[in-house]
């Protein structure tokens, strides 16, 4: 029988790793190479919250991070939005998106979608 638990933690190291592989390598890439984008962040905030505890400290900071790291890039889309929501708590969201009321990208600053297209 199966540890679940373990195969979901094994599950998230895995999602980790590749995550900061992709992320270290984007120096490396030439200029028509592909780089991280909105799907790659919202997925990695999907992996986050299906394979960590909720509210756990765990969740908190790879939701943290990967919102953060979304933004930096300007890939933050109405995915990642919705991904981030699915997973965050209230106080997280508050943290992330300050106090706005960001029902939408529109409720956001334009620097962090600025990279999404479409």
């Amino acid at each position: 029988e199966r540890d679940w638990d373990a195969v979901r933690e094994e599950a998230y190291e895995v999602a980790e790793r590749t995550y900061d592989d992709l992320l270290s390598q984007e120096e490396d890439l030439g200029p028509r190479s592909p780089r991280p984008d909105h799907l790659f962040f919202a997925a990695m905030l999907r992996a986050v919250s299906s394979l960590t505890p909720p509210n756990s400290t765990e969740r908190r900071r790879g939701l943290e991070r990967t919102f953060d790291d979304a933004r930096d890039r300007g890939c933050v889309s109405a995915m990642v939005l919705g991904a981030l929501r699915e997973g965050a708590s209230r106080d997280v969201l508050e943290r992330l998106l300050g106090s706005r009321d960001a029902r939408d990208l529109g409720d956001l600053p334009g620097e962090w979608s600025k990279n999404v297209l479409g």
